[in-house]
């Protein structure tokens, strides 16, 4: 009976070691160089260049030899994939979270009015994966628009002034 009653109360005191689920946050992509615009603060916002920068936090804890996967896909607006990466983690397969992980997309197709697309960020064995302002979900998907930039006014005016140049030119040639 004193070795039960023992190992209860060594049961009962023991340290419990748990690992914190892994989640994903503060997803943004990188514009003008180093600026972050944040996906979840800023839903669909315009982003613009041919190759898009995006960052994401990966919090928690791995269990002993646990591992997980982020599976990152991009959609157009008619909900065709148009590219999807999975990465383990640890990443390399050693770098515990937290860490910080980013990723590029070139957008196939863009205007200057700008493109939808849809980014979707999933962590395959963690649920719930995304906590943000009070939203608990197993996945989350951030919409975006990729615009190409429209050159500014001095650039036109300066290739405005070029081409009357060279048509001048080529005028006075053919007179002569």
């Amino acid at each position: 009976m004193k070795i039960l009653v023992i190992l209860f109360v060594l049961s009962v005191s023991a340290v419990s070691i748990k690992a914190d689920p892994l989640t994903f946050t503060n997803v943004s992509a990188i514009q003008n160089g180093n600026q972050l615009v944040n996906l979840f603060s800023n839903p669909n916002p315009i982003l613009f260049g041919s190759t898009i920068t995006f960052v994401v936090d990966i919090n928690g804890t791995l269990p002993a030899g646990g591992s997980d996967t982020l599976a990152i896909t991009f959609r157009d607006s008619n909900n065709t994939v148009l590219s999807s990466q999975l990465v383990p983690i640890p990443l390399l397969g050693i770098i515990q979270p937290p860490v910080e992980l980013n990723f590029s997309f070139s957008p196939p197709v863009m205007s200057f009015a700008g493109v939808p697309y849809t980014l979707t960020l999933d962590l395959l064995n963690s649920n719930p994966d995304f906590n943000d302002a009070g939203i608990a979900s197993n996945s989350y998907t951030y919409s975006f628009r990729d615009a190409q930039p429209v050159p500014e006014p001095t650039t036109l005016f300066v290739f405005g002034i070029g081409s009357s140049t060279l048509l001048f030119k080529q005028r006075k040639k053919i007179k002569k």
